[in-house]
């Protein structure tokens, strides 16, 4: 599957210009030290999520902060990244 595009237009100099941008998603692995467990996500902005994270906005995981990135994985679709997201907590609960 190809990468997500958007689509913008403006006119400059009477000139209609168009160009796209990609989107790529990722599948994030977090870290607690202070309560020794792994986090699992999906998001298309690793730096912003990780942020809202630690500032406590995730009400499920503030308990945790801070959180340190472990490791990523770069997909190009949302689905692509929310099925892996998936059957990595599938995995980590099935193993404890």
């Amino acid at each position: 599957m190809l990468p997500q595009l958007i689509f913008f237009e403006t006119v400059r100099a009477g000139i209609l210009i168009s160009f796209g941008v990609s989107i790529m998603y990722f599948v994030y692995i977090l870290y607690s030290e202070s309560i020794k467990e792994f986090y699992y996500g999906q998001t298309n902005s690793i730096e912003t999520r990780l942020a809202r994270h630690n500032s406590g906005e995730t009400p499920s995981i503030k308990h945790g902060a801070p959180w340190k990135l472990t490791g990523y994985v770069n997909l190009p679709s949302r689905s692509e990244a929310m099925k892996l997201e998936k059957q990595i907590k599938a995995r980590a609960s099935r193993d404890g």
